[in-house]
């Protein structure tokens, strides 16, 4: 007979998005107004899936085999829910479950998750819905998985389905025309991070592994460090019950979790306000409805603050900031308008320069461009619908230089500026027309590849009203490499454009142990050298 043992599991999630306020010009049409930015990649964690095990000598006796460690001792049924509050304040739930299917062998376990957030943001909700699926066979062998992400006008999926072996074929769902691989995914996988806890709990406060995941976007190989930290007491719902706490840390970004003895994650935080906590239906649906309601703007309480204000912070020609709390090994980037002057522990000190707009004199040519004009999954340069507008907008008879003039214009005209939760593609954005500073970036990205001006995005953060903002813009090479802000409708970024990383997701990922931790102190004025 079957044996049924209920335990309470969650899924992670942060949405990836820096958000966008509408333009307000004074007289001298110099914007006020800036865009507030978070750039979050570790959803893709968060929702956790595809999780590979990778078991290190001396800390267990043996690696996790996947799935059949999960249901050796029996079958495993989940009915369980969690509320997620942002800064205390309700925002919305996830609900796990696991059920069986005994008259189909391929399909025999299946595995289902279902997210519900509600992101406030600058006076408006944004409704964020999640979904992610996995089937096993009668072997506890991964058969199938997808996943799903829907915002407002813009929503992706992603399916999976074993091909041959190992090797799964993979097809992405957005704007378009769907994109489709072949990747090997070995048998010792697991749909979400609750399933960690079956095998982590085995570590004793002290003890820690090491587990990889693979990124469902760019599918490429991240790894999570587990550590047991200690044993605890925790007051939950009103009593108090013995716990682990443990640590998972992605990136830089650690999450601590409160697991009780018999495997039931209990509490979740995280380094910037988010928190989870095991809950009945009835109050997850509330804290989803309570959420809906919500108009707190939880942006604020993640930009980088900075020790002083910065007086006239788009018309500096040069600023030196030093950053607190970089962490020694984060690879800082080197820009033609960002260099560092010196790096001492978990503090750097930056010289910084408002960049100047393409010009016809700047000649230089790029050792390989191919990189930077290449269609990449999310930058859809090779998209018929793309090419044609690029075509128009930057006829090739134009210079570089004016052809990225021409395609910043255009994108900062047409695209309406409003906040945005979605994975950013530059064929969603040419649909809908509207978005925040990463879909502004993505689709002028995809036409300047397109147009024939290498091109690449960078993610940061920018000055606003007393902090450093997250926040997403593009460099483009035309002589020499130029960084733009077709969000903010600067020609040249200006100085307080803090480059954090660049590139695809996977490069963006390593911003995220940066939130929360980051303080920047304004130094003496620099001159513009």
């Amino acid at each position: 007979p079957l044996r049924k043992r209920i335990r309470t599991r969650h899924v992670r999630f942060w949405p990836n998005s820096c958000y966008a306020a509408r333009r307000m010009l004074n007289r001298k049409t110099i914007p006020r107004g800036l865009t507030t930015a978070l750039i979050v990649c570790c959803w893709v964690l968060s929702m956790a899936w595809l999780i590979a095990f990778e078991a290190y000598p001396g800390l267990r006796t043996r690696a996790a085999p996947g799935y059949r460690s999960l249901f050796r001792e029996g079958l495993l049924l989940m009915d369980n829910w969690m509320k997620i509050l942002i800064n205390d304040r309700p925002a919305g739930y996830t609900y796990t479950r696991i059920e069986s299917d005994e008259e189909n062998p391929l399909s025999q376990y299946v595995l289902h998750n279902h997210t519900l957030l509600h992101l406030p943001v600058m006076g408006e909700n944004r409704r964020v819905s999640l979904t992610a699926r996995a089937a096993l066979d009668s072997l506890y062998q991964l058969q199938r998985f997808s996943f799903s992400l829907s915002s407002g006008d813009y929503a992706l999926s992603v399916d999976g389905r074993r091909h041959r072996g190992h090797v799964f074929r993979v097809v992405t769902r957005g704007a378009g025309p769907s994109q489709t691989a072949e990747i090997a995914i070995p048998d010792d996988v697991m749909l979400h991070s609750p399933l960690v806890d079956v095998t982590v709990l085995r570590l004793n406060p002290g003890q820690q592994t090491r587990l990889k995941t693979l990124h469902p976007l760019s599918m490429t190989p991240m790894e999570v460090t587990i550590r047991s930290l200690r044993r605890d007491e925790l007051l939950f719902q009103g009593r108090p019950i013995p716990a682990t706490v443990m640590s998972a840390t992605l990136e830089g970004m650690e999450t601590i979790s409160w697991i009780s003895d018999d495997g039931r994650l209990l509490r979740q935080e995280t380094p910037f306000g988010w928190r989870m906590e095991a809950c009945d239906a009835i109050e997850a649906i509330r804290a989803a409805e309570a959420g809906a309601r919500a108009a707190e703007n939880w942006l604020a309480s993640v930009a980088a603050p900075s020790a002083t204000p910065i007086a006239q912070p788009r018309d500096r020609p040069a600023l030196r900031l030093r950053l607190r709390g970089l962490p020694p090994e984060y690879p800082l980037p080197t820009t033609s308008r960002q260099r560092m002057e010196r790096r001492e522990g978990d503090v750097a000190i930056l010289r910084l320069r408002r960049d100047d707009p393409p010009s016809e004199g700047d000649t230089a040519s790029l050792p390989d461009p191919a990189p930077y004009l290449n269609p990449a999954p999310f930058l859809q340069s090779d998209a018929p619908e793309i090419v044609r507008l690029a075509k128009t907008i930057a006829p090739a008879a134009l210079t570089p230089a004016a052809r990225a003039r021409a395609l910043h214009d255009w994108v900062h005209r047409n695209v309406v500026k409003e906040p945005t939760v979605s994975v950013p593609s530059a064929l969603d954005v040419l649909r809908v027309m509207r978005g925040d500073c990463n879909e502004h970036t993505y689709l002028f990205v995809a036409l300047a590849r397109a147009a024939g001006v290498p091109a690449k995005p960078l993610v940061g953060i920018v000055y606003h009203e007393g902090a450093f903002h997250y926040h997403a813009w593009p460099a483009v090479f035309a002589g020499r490499w130029i960084e733009m802000d077709p969000t903010l409708g600067q020609l040249g970024a200006d100085a307080t454009h803090v480059a954090l990383a660049e590139g695809d997701f996977a490069e963006q990922m390593k911003i995220v142990g940066l939130i929360g931790r980051l303080r920047i102190e304004p130094l003496e004025d620099a001159s513009d050298d």
